[in-house]
């Protein structure tokens, strides 16, 4: 199981990467291009909006892998982990950033 985990990470690690990396960017671009652009209140705005539409995504991707897996029982267990941690991070990690 810990190959298999790894071998995804290897294939996945540097999209991510690059798409957190591209995000950095683009709000230091945006920070430094127009100052004002992005105040703390804006910010929330735009995260409370965006946050949403990425658990959903989040959860249809979740959904799809959990779907393509659960013929095969020693990934159905994987699959079930990923649904559990998408609804856990979806329902407590705003309520403890809200508190």
């Amino acid at each position: 199981m810990n190959t298999v985990i790894l071998k995804e990470l290897r294939h996945h690690g540097p999209f991510t990467l690059l798409g957190a990396g591209l995000g950095v960017i683009v709000l230091l671009l945006l920070q430094h291009l127009l100052p004002g652009a992005l105040d703390s209140e804006r910010a929330k705005s735009l995260f409370e909006f965006s946050h949403p539409l990425h658990v959903v995504l989040s959860a249809m991707v979740t959904a799809s892998l959990f779907r393509n897996y659960r013929g095969r029982p020693k990934h159905s267990k994987t699959g079930m982990i990923a649904v559990v941690a998408v609804g856990y991070a979806t329902v407590w990690f705003p309520i403890g950033a809200n508190s």
